[in-house]
């Protein structure tokens, strides 16, 4: 996104800051006072493979 300059739209801001939402505290106070329509996106679950072997 940033390579394309779609940071520097409406449009653009507000999917980073979707993204933003649904990361670990989301978003703080003041963005959501600044932004109160943003919707976190939704993520998919990840389930751990039975094979996994660190070492």
């Amino acid at each position: 996104m940033l390579y394309d300059n779609q940071h520097k739209n409406e449009e653009g801001l507000n999917k980073i800051l979707s993204y933003k939402a649904s990361m670990g505290k989301g978003l703080s106070k003041t963005l959501l006072s600044m932004f109160p329509g943003i919707e976190p996106t939704v993520r998919n679950l990840v389930l751990p493979t039975k094979d996994f072997n660190p070492f």
